[in-house]
């Protein structure tokens, strides 16, 4: 009976040495399945990583090119108004130098007409003036 025992633990041991063997075997496949798979899907990932990736760096060059862009434009317009406000700062010195200028001329030529015009009237007066004396010598010559 100890021997059917011993042949018993034996056949068991074998047993359970051949299940895990069977046991490790299948889950070696398995896994190697499994490792295939997670391959597969991480070389996928990494292929569509790459792909984001130089669609985001292209992206990202046209942006900063754009910036770029639109930054020179505004650097444009910027030096554009600050020529303009210069013309146009120039142009109100012109004209108030002109305003200026106009104006002391015009007070001049008012100052040459009325001294023409005080003498005119001096001159005037004193013909008028005359002419009473003449009137009144005639008068007074007439009635002798």
């Amino acid at each position: 009976m100890r021997r059917l025992q011993e042949q018993h633990q034996k056949d068991l041991e074998e047993m359970e040495q051949r299940l895990q063997a069977f046991s490790q075997a299948e889950w070696d496949k398995v896994h190697l399945g499994y490792q295939g798979e997670a391959d597969k899907y991480k070389a996928l990932l990494q292929t569509q990583m790459e792909q984001l990736e130089g669609s985001h760096d292209t992206l990202k060059l046209e942006l900063e090119r754009s910036h770029e862009e639109q930054l020179q434009c505004v650097k444009q317009h910027e030096q554009s108004l600050e020529e303009l406000k210069k013309l146009h700062t120039q142009q109100l010195e012109s004209l108030d130098e002109s305003s200026k200028d106009s104006e002391v001329a015009l007070i001049a030529q008012i100052q040459v007409l009325t001294q023409e015009n005080v003498d005119l009237l001096e001159k005037l007066t004193s013909e008028e003036n005359k002419r009473r004396e003449l009137a009144v010598g005639q008068v007074l010559l007439c009635a002798s």
